[in-house]
């Protein structure tokens, strides 16, 4: 609804989405030591049940509520778009490879975690 009403009242803005392909933030909740990898269901039941992937295409949400939509596959895609400031409502569309931004977040974490020691 909200992108809805950004779009009805002529908001003009760039929405970044890191594209996982969804449930991802399950990861980082402590409901990930259930996962197969650490003794939990199976890795079907954990998707079912947790990852909740969704075929919803990020380009067809935009376009049927009337936004635009931009695949940002680099840094520079980004950057580039982030400078441009479109008339509209935009949803520029980040993919991330789930697994790797859970790496990254864990690591960064801990380098916190050792700098305040």
């Amino acid at each position: 609804r909200s992108l809805l009403a950004a779009v009805h009242h002529g908001v003009d803005m760039n929405i970044v989405v890191a594209s996982n392909g969804g449930g991802s933030i399950f990861s980082f909740l402590p409901v990930a030591a259930h996962h197969p990898n650490a003794g939990g269901p199976s890795d079907q039941e954990f998707r079912t049940l947790f990852t909740t992937p969704h075929s919803c295409p990020l380009v067809e949400v935009a376009g049927g509520c009337g936004a635009g939509h931009l695949i940002c596959a680099t840094e520079t895609d980004l950057a580039a778009a982030l400078a441009d400031h479109p008339n509209g409502v935009r949803i520029l569309d980040v993919p991330v490879d789930a697994d790797r931004n859970l790496q990254q977040h864990r690591r960064i974490a801990a380098a916190i975690s050792d700098a305040l020691r």
